[in-house]
């Protein structure tokens, strides 16, 4: 094997559990039903860029961040030059693992993984 060999890279993403208030009788159903027990994380895979394609490399679990919390000091966020009045949402529901919040939604989706135009060394994410 030729260890120059120029590798394919893709984003995947899972979907991650963790639910231990949901045994605990004392908390509410509605307060159980604002943070479902289903939280997605994405990883990169370096992959041989011929068949059979296989898998040399994976990531460990990495999310996303929020949507800016404020743009010229409002609560704007913006996408692209639009403002999105969703934004606020994903900041409802957290990623949450084992008591550690982390800052970012509970679920994200990337749409998008692209060589950066005249930059061969960075790559663009799109995702929401």
């Amino acid at each position: 094997n030729n260890h120059h060999e120029s590798l394919l890279v893709g984003i995947a993403h899972t979907k991650v559990m963790w639910k231990p208030w949901y045994s605990k009788s004392h908390i509410p159903k509605k307060e159980k039903d604002l943070v479902p027990y289903t939280h997605y994380v994405s990883f990169f895979y370096a992959f041989d860029p011929r068949p059979p394609f296989q898998i040399r490399a994976r990531s460990g679990y990495f999310c996303l961040g929020h949507a800016p919390e404020t743009f010229d000091d409002t609560f704007q966020p913006k996408e692209g030059d639009a403002f999105n009045p969703h934004s606020v949402l994903t900041r409802n529901r957290p990623l949450l693992q084992y008591n550690v919040t982390f800052d970012c939604p509970q679920m994200h989706y990337i749409s998008t993984f692209i060589e950066k135009a005249g930059d061969p060394t960075s790559t663009v994410i799109g995702y929401g």
